[in-house]
């Protein structure tokens, strides 16, 4: 998945950007939420993306399966690394 996103701005630089950060707003499959990862753990976001992606990887986390599990524990790491 990682690939997906370096080819993408590769090609499209600053646009491809933007265009994956609509990928935000696609809750069909959970693309939301990987995208949220990936696009955290691999560029650096505007502040208003970034949020936004920390607001969706926050809500799943307070479920009570093992997805909202793995995001507690996600959600640790990446503030810690912030800090």
């Amino acid at each position: 998945m990682y690939e997906i996103v370096n080819s993408l701005l590769e090609k499209f630089g600053g646009n491809g950007l933007v265009e994956f950060e609509k990928l935000l707003l696609v809750k069909e499959n959970k693309t939301n939420v990987w995208a949220s990862v990936h696009l955290l753990e691999k560029l650096n976001l505007e502040k208003e993306a970034e949020k936004e992606a920390l607001k969706i990887i926050r809500e799943i986390s307070k479920g009570n399966d093992t997805d909202a599990l793995g995001f507690q524990y996600w959600l640790k790491n990446w503030e810690a690394k912030e800090k």
